[in-house]
Parts: structure tokens; C-alpha cells; sequence
């Protein structure tokens, strides 16, 4: 009986180990694709987790391009006029983004710790905000 009751206890121990999930090991982030035609921006993912997420920017159309971030709860056709330049859109909010212009055919990595909220990317030249080049971002 003892003998019985031992291999009840190992079989319940090894269940339990292993149906056990492993402990989270980091702070999520993850992985996505901008890619950035002549008159819009196309995300691969709708929403990523909160961390640093390395950002896969690909400049696919025709003239030059480049990727901001900005932090805000307005939809992405609201982001309002810079007061500077009404032809570029207001980049309070921005977290990140490239650092220079793209050229046709170039693309980078661009990493950039995001915390839980809405987010709008954008290509802030002249004129390619107004034109569509902008997309919503969720980090949960």
C-alpha cells in the first residue's frame, strides 16, 4: 500500500511539473514589417506586444522615404498640421523612427522600446502624410 501511494505521489509530482508553463523571460517586444509604397504604409501586424520591437523597414516604392512613431490616441488620419509646416504632419508623440531617408529599394532595423498604447506610423516628408503614408499601431 505504502509502495502504491509513493507512485501516486511521483506520478502527481511529474503531472504537475509538467503541465506547468515555463516563467515568462523578458518583456515581450516582438517583431514586424513596415513597408512603405508611395502612398501608404503597410504594416505586417495590426498590434505587437510591449518591448522593444524591431521594426523591418522597407522602402518598396519609387522616392525616397521615411518611418516615424508617434504616441497618440488620435486615429491615424488625424494627427494634426506641423505648425511649421502644414505640409508634414505634427510629431509630438514620436518615440522613434529612422534616422535618415530611405532610398528605393533600401530598408533597415529600427528598434525601439514601446510601451502599452496606440501608436501611428508615418512617413513625415513633405506631402506623404496627407497622401495616405500612415498607419494605427496597437502595443498591448
Amino acid at each position: 500500500m505504502f509502495r502504491l501511494a509513493a507512485l501516486a505521489g511521483v506520478l502527481l509530482f511529474l503531472v504537475t511539473a509538467c503541465s506547468t508553463a515555463p516563467a515568462a523571460t523578458g518583456g515581450g517586444g516582438g517583431q514586424l514589417t513596415a513597408t512603405l509604397t508611395d502612398s501608404a504604409v503597410q504594416l505586417s501586424l495590426p498590434a505587437v506586444q510591449n518591448g522593444t520591437v524591431t521594426i523591418t523597414v522597407k522602402n518598396v516604392g519609387s522616392v525616397n522615404h521615411t518611418l516615424e512613431i508617434l504616441k497618440t490616441n488620435l486615429a491615424a488620419d488625424k494627427i494634426p498640421a506641423d505648425p511649421n509646416n502644414a505640409a508634414k504632419a505634427d510629431e509630438r508623440g514620436k518615440v522613434g523612427g529612422t534616422t535618415s531617408e530611405l532610398k528605393p529599394g533600401e530598408s533597415v532595423d529600427v528598434k525601439v522600446d514601446l510601451s502599452a498604447g496606440k501608436y501611428v506610423v508615418i512617413c513625415n516628408l513633405p506631402g506623404h502624410y496627407l497622401i495616405g503614408m500612415r498607419a494605427a499601431l496597437t502595443v498591448n
